[in-house]
């Protein structure tokens, strides 16, 4: 060995020390690869973020073949180390050789390339798939057969790995961190969709659909000037079409159907009948997750939310929705038009507007078990019909009723900014 030159043998300790960095950036550029971002850059046709792909569909062998490199190259640098530091100062030189390889291999090996990899993890994974990918491949029996060891030890002190079939599903609440963890990279519109779909799982059909009070539809035995007349002046695409009451529902009208008719002279009662589709009802309780893949398998957008007796409580579209999930499509029809801000912070609000809705879009806690409106959660409260100017507090909210209409609440005034 004293016949080995010094500077061969400083020309190999650099090259040990830069083999073992080598193979510390590259599990880490590699394993840090952002999955989703690798498989756009396949699909764009990237050769390198394919090869990084063939890499990382077996982790264990890549790792085994870039811990066996870098423990290796270390050993090697350490007997370089020492032989060189016991040529030049005997058994001091062997001591501070250890001494200042550490430091080296800590910072050089270790620290730097890693910390750049982590920063950097595109662009040193996808340089180095094209160089590791046939080198894993020499040394795949070396490799599967330390594999095979540790597995046997892993087995002995029953730690025995568990067989990967893919990965685990994810809840709901990891789904919704997950999300939350990206929005510096994701655009605001596009998370606010993702929250949205999310979402539809806490959500049930009552919590946004139409009230009953509320549903626009046609009455069969109405006049047929009447008749006529709504079909002509309505706003509105799909209609309930019912006998005398709602309950007696005989189909949905869609407005595109009847079109056509409205020109015939012999249109009548009959033939407005005969246009009719079926209605779709929903049961209570129905997430609307659930219920969007009902409407889709059926090729349907209404149905009517009807309660355990069979009695029609609501009106729900696919409109309705989709709204939950990315925002109002239309501002004429928002709920936001039952509140209205008065110039002492109040707020007018229309008590057929849903306590969901109100909740989401105002920020407010209102109790959300139970009655599914404004209207329905006072009576709730107050056990009787409140009169005009009657003060009272829900749930930490002060109200005053503006308004009654029947035997309903139509308008109250709440104070918000008393809630603590």
């Amino acid at each position: 060995m004293n016949d080995i030159p010094l500077s061969l043998l400083f020309g190999g300790l650099v090259l040990s020390v830069a083999l073992a960095a080598f193979c510390a950036g590259a599990e880490t550029g590699l394993m840090a690869l952002n999955r989703h971002r690798l498989r756009y850059l396949i699909s764009r046709g990237q050769r390198r973020a394919a090869i990084a792909a063939q890499l990382l569909e077996h982790p264990d062998r890549l790792m085994g073949f870039l811990l066996l490199g870098n423990t290796f190259f270390k050993v090697c640098a350490a007997g370089l180390a020492a032989l060189i530091g016991w040529r030049l100062e005997g058994d001091v030189g062997v001591v501070v050789a250890a001494v200042l390889l550490s430091l080296v291999v800590l910072v050089v090996a270790d620290l730097a390339p890693k910390t750049a990899a982590i920063l950097n993890p595109e662009r040193i994974g996808l340089t180095l798939a094209p160089i590791l990918l046939p080198l894993v491949r020499l040394f795949t029996p070396l490799i599967w057969m330390l594999n095979f060891l540790t597995r046997g030890l892993l087995w002995l002190e029953r730690l025995v790995p568990a067989h990967d079939n893919g990965s685990e599903a994810l809840s709901q609440e990891e789904l919704r961190s997950v999300v939350n963890a990206v929005t510096e990279i994701v655009p605001r519109r596009h998370l606010r969709t993702l929250m949205g779909l999310l979402e539809l799982e806490n959500i049930e059909v009552e919590d946004v659909m139409v009230p009953r009070a509320e549903i626009i539809g046609l009455d069969l035995e109405d006049p047929w000037p009447e008749l006529l007349t709504h079909l002509t002046t309505t706003t509105h695409t799909h209609l309930p079409v019912y006998r005398g009451n709602l309950d007696q529902v005989a189909g949905i009208l869609h407005i595109r159907d009847v079109l056509p008719l409205l020109i015939r002279p012999d249109f009548d009662r009959a033939g407005l009948s005969q246009a009719l589709r079926e209605i779709h009802f929903i049961p209570p309780g129905i997430s609307l997750h659930t219920q969007l893949l009902h409407f889709q398998q059926h090729g349907q957008g209404l149905g009517l939310v009807v309660n355990e007796y069979g009695d029609i409580r609501g009106l729900l579209t696919l409109k309705d929705i989709l709204e939950e999930i990315v925002g109002e499509l239309a501002h004429e029809s928002s709920e936001l038009h039952n509140i209205s801000l008065e110039s002492d912070g109040s707020y007018l609000v229309s008590c057929g507007v849903s306590v969901w809705e109100l909740n989401r879009q105002m920020g407010w806690k209102l109790p959300m078990k139970g009655p599914k409106t404004l209207n329905g959660l006072i009576l709730e409260q107050v056990e009787t019909i409140p009169a005009v100017g009657s003060h009272f507090l829900l749930a930490g909210y002060p109200m005053e009723v503006v308004e009654i209409g029947g035997n309903v609440v139509k308008t109250v005034r709440i104070k918000p900014e008393s809630q603590d």
